[in-house]
């Protein structure tokens, strides 16, 4: 991925919260000149996130040229330049601080138990070196201004995610899960490309209509609701093109396709451990649903997952309740017995720790079972 690319995908994505950052993490790639302070001037940062070619259109209203799709490769989807537009538009936030990043991953995902809100990292100055602690800051909370060790919010976040790894039993049922539902997401594609394709139609038919009525208007009001009425119309077309041209069928492998998820639900712990600083921000976003409430000197609660893992948690649940550890046995209901080929006997042909159901009978010992 181009540095280009990365800056357009980081801040459509929430990776770069302000134009600031993006111009930050553009400065060592030396792509644009820099100003006396040795930054990226902001307009040259807002020139990329609104520059179309990037995402492989082009268009010019002096000359009367249309939203076109260019010959050139796009760096971006036509829907990620829309997500930048749209929060371009937005409210701007506060710039990110590297080092809350760096050195309190957590800053943001931990939220007090008492009050619920989320906590803050920081460094505080002792005599000789700094020392870095999570604190609430809510005012009327109870655990206000009680400063926690970084170092035991870090160990104890360590077991946490370490006990959401699920046990390795589950995931032949899980896989099968996910790929019938990956066959029937296949299965509907063609479905889904045809509505999108009516829908293309109907678009190019708007299109032609409302270019008609503006050759034959005078009304400068008229052009310009028709001007922006087409400029709608054009960008709805190239989304639904770019949607097209992305889910046109392509021979794949489930396996291949599914490796990196079914190892990732496998074990998180392992991408939060040896992952970077964007990758742990992946860890956080993909396995919690929400911050997760710390009790001073108590740790942990309970943390609220994202659906895949909350399903294999569930799923765990279910297989506790309906076997025991034993394991499963197959019924045979000509000897209204189980297997017993695993279970130790003694001498007398009697197994002490099994005792099955038959059919219109009471749980009964095994050997009468047999009998």
């Amino acid at each position: 991925m181009s540095p280009l690319q990365e800056a357009l995908e980081g801040f459509s994505s929430g990776r770069f919260q302000t134009q600031a950052d993006v111009g930050r993490f553009l400065v060592p790639h030396g792509i644009f000149a820099l100003d006396k302070n040795g930054a990226i001037h902001p307009q040259r940062v807002r020139n990329l996130l609104t520059n179309k070619i990037y995402a492989g259109y082009y268009s010019h209203k002096p000359w009367n040229v249309p939203l076109t799709r260019g010959k050139h490769e796009a760096l971006i989807s036509w829907d990620t330049f829309q997500r930048n537009q749209a929060r371009l538009e937005d409210k701007p936030s506060a710039p990110q601080n590297k080092t809350s990043q760096e050195d309190f991953p957590l800053r943001g995902h931990i939220a007090c138990a008492s009050c619920g809100h989320p906590m803050t990292g920081y460094w505080a100055k002792g005599r000789n070196k700094r020392y870095a602690y999570y604190e609430c800051f809510q005012k009327g909370c109870s655990e206000r201004r009680k400063s926690i060790k970084r170092d035991e919010v870090d160990a104890a976040f360590e077991r946490l995610l370490k006990s959401l790894v699920p046990p390795a039993s589950l995931f032949p049922i899980a896989k099968a899960m996910i790929k019938d539902i990956w066959q029937s997401q296949v299965a509907q594609t063609e479905g889904r490309r045809k509505a999108q394709k009516a829908t293309l139609k109907r678009v190019q038919a708007s299109i032609s209509k409302a270019a008609d009525r503006l050759t034959e208007t005078e009304s400068a009001a008229a052009i310009r609701a028709l001007e922006a009425k087409l400029e709608k119309l054009e960008a709805e077309q190239a989304s639904i093109t770019e949607h097209l041209a992305r889910s046109k069928p392509k021979p794949r492998d489930f396996e291949a396709t599914f490796r990196t998820a079914l190892d990732f639900l496998a074990n998180p712990w392992k991408y939060w451990d040896k992952g970077n600083q964007h990758d742990r921000q992946a860890v956080l976003k993909l396995v919690f649903a929400a911050p997760t409430p710390y009790t001073r000197n108590r740790g942990f609660r309970t943390a609220k997952t994202t659906l895949p893992f909350k399903a294999l948690a569930d799923l765990d649940g279910d297989v506790e309740q309906v076997a025991e550890r034993q394991g499963f046995e197959p019924w045979d209901p000509q000897r209204g017995s189980t297997d017993f080929e695993s279970a130790p006997f003694d001498h007398s042909g009697t197994s002490p720790h099994r005792s099955v159901v038959v059919p219109d009978n009471p749980t009964i010992p095994a050997a009468q079972a047999h009998s």
